[in-house]
C-alpha cells in the first residue's frame, strides 16, 4: 500500500456547489478503488493525502494531474504504508483557517512523522500561510 500527499492551488473562486460536486465523484471513485485520504482546502490551496494500494493511487495521481480544477502540483510527500491513516474516509473533506491547519493539521502531522518538517517549511508554510492574495 502507498501513501502520497501534494499541494496544488484552486483555479478560480470555490463555492460550496464546487466542493460538493467534487466530493460526491471524489467519494464514489474512491469507493469502488478502495482509496481512503483527507482533502483539506485553506486559502485558496489544497492538501491532499490519498491512501490505497499502488496501482489505483498511481491512477489517481495521474487523474489529479490533468485535473484543470487546479494547477501547481507538487508532490510533498510519497511512502509506502503497512496500515491507513484515514481507513474511515474515501475522502474528508475540510475548508480551515491558517491557525487551524497549523495547531490541527501540520503539527500533528510533523508529531507522528508523517510529513518532514522542512516540507511543512518549504511547501506548506510558503503556500498555505505567507499566500496574502487568498
Amino acid at each position: 500500500m502507498r501513501s502520497v500527499a501534494y499541494v496544488s492551488q484552486a483555479v478560480g473562486q470555490w463555492n460550496d456547489d464546487d466542493f460538493e460536486g467534487l466530493l460526491e465523484t471524489s467519494r464514489r471513485r474512491n469507493t469502488d478503488d478502495a482509496i481512503s485520504g483527507l482533502l483539506i482546502f485553506c486559502r485558496g490551496y489544497f492538501l491532499q493525502v490519498v491512501e490505497g494500494a499502488d496501482e489505483q493511487v498511481s491512477g489517481l495521481i495521474e487523474r489529479i494531474r490533468a485535473d484543470q480544477r487546479h494547477s501547481d502540483i507538487e508532490m510533498i510527500y510519497e511512502s509506502d504504508i503497512d496500515d491507513r491513516v484515514f481507513p474511515q474516509w474515501s475522502m474528508g473533506f475540510e475548508k480551515v483557517d491558517s491557525e487551524t491547519l497549523v495547531q490541527k493539521v501540520l503539527a500533528p502531522a510533523v508529531d507522528r512523522g508523517l510529513i518532514a518538517p522542512e516540507v511543512v517549511r518549504e511547501a506548506l508554510i510558503e503556500r498555505f500561510l505567507t499566500n496574502q492574495s487568498a
